[in-house]
């Protein structure tokens, strides 16, 4: 039973892979022969994408990986049939992208926060360049702070004045 599962799996890829080539050679001819090619969506796969398309969607959207953004948008719609576009594929996906890029463009802005705080060692005011144990440590430090050790109290620029008897 399990080797005749095999054998129709199979056939139902070498089948899925020839209609892809099929579909692919028909683009190709209608590029070939000027005719614009309409963009659509069937069984979970874009059709009609072609590579002008995609570059000029690269170029609007430098920060957004178009090829990724294809499937998780197919995915999207393959999950909410009923909130599926009908038509206008293009502006569904326009919009798409130019949410993903607007998305990531926001996380890229430090807060303010991250910009007022510098990051200095507990240990000793350098730069830090990591946090372990919610001690912030430079590379002097790292097995301080990896130890657990409080660190010691000082005040980054302040000096310490001479005490009387010493």
């Amino acid at each position: 039973m399990d080797n005749s599962g095999d054998k129709w799996d199979r056939v139902r890829q070498i089948v899925r892979e020839e209609c892809e080539r099929i579909e692919q050679r028909i683009l190709e001819v209608l590029e070939k022969h000027g005719q614009k090619t309409k963009l659509g969506f069937a069984n979970g796969r874009w059709t009609g994408v072609t590579s002008e398309q995609l570059e000029a969607w690269k170029a609007a959207y430098g920060a957004v990986n178009i090829e990724e953004e294809l499937k998780k948008a197919a995915a999207w719609i393959v999950s909410n049939p009923h909130l599926a576009p009908k038509s206008q594929l293009g502006r569904f996906l326009n919009t798409w992208f130019a949410r993903t890029q607007n998305q990531l463009s926001i996380r890229s802005i430090p807060t303010r926060s991250e910009v007022d705080k510098p990051r200095l060692c507990a240990y000793c005011g350098s730069p830090a360049m990591g946090s372990v144990n919610g001690y912030k440590y430079c590379r002097a430090h790292f097995d301080n702070a990896l130890a657990d050790e409080e660190p010691r109290k000082f005040m980054a620029g302040v000096t310490a004045k001479p005490v009387a008897g010493s």
